[in-house]
């Protein structure tokens, strides 16, 4: 005979199976996409992390372009003023076949006429002043040189004379 109680307890017994199972296989799916949700996750925070390790990369290399780049910008102000301080001079011969440099044009400001090696700015872009090394030459405190002219000294001389003038003159229209 059938007992209904037993029926019930079976039916009940094998739905409580029934739930299990299916709870079972859903954390199953469930636990299968947290897992390659957690994948893609990681793709994805792995592709972040190269990607900011790029632009880094790119902030750096950006950086190091805008310095070169002022250094050059500096270079070529550098560059400039020397060309237009060059431009004020002029190569003159100063006796017993030796050259140098010296202004184009004296100003107020430099009342005495001075002389720049030739070998200094031609060779290294430097203007050096050549210095009285005794009444009849100059030397070079860059390159050591020594330019022997007789004819330097007067014109220094010559130079010197017109500076005071014009310094006595100044003087007594100050009064």
């Amino acid at each position: 005979m059938f007992d209904l109680s037993s029926a019930v307890a079976s039916a009940s017994a094998a739905l409580e199976l029934l739930k299990t199972a299916i709870k079972a296989r859903d954390q199953s799916l469930t636990d299968r996409a947290i897992a390659d949700m957690v994948d893609q996750l990681r793709g994805v925070s792995m592709a972040a992390l190269t990607a900011s390790q790029e632009a880094l990369n790119s902030v750096r290399e950006a950086r190091a372009a805008d310095q070169r780049i002022a250094e050059l910008e500096r270079e070529v102000r550098d560059l400039k003023s020397q060309a237009d301080e060059r431009n004020n001079y002029h190569l003159v011969p100063v006796g017993n076949n030796s050259f140098a440099y010296t202004l184009k044009e004296l100003s107020p400001e430099t009342p005495q006429r001075h002389y720049v090696c030739q070998a200094c700015i031609d060779d290294r872009g430097k203007k050096v002043v050549l210095q009285m090394h005794d009444r009849v030459s100059l030397s070079c405190p860059g390159c050591k040189a020594v330019v022997h002219s007789d004819q330097l000294q007067a014109a220094a001389d010559a130079d010197y004379q017109r500076a005071m003038a014009r310094r006595q003159t100044q003087a007594e229209s100050d009064w």
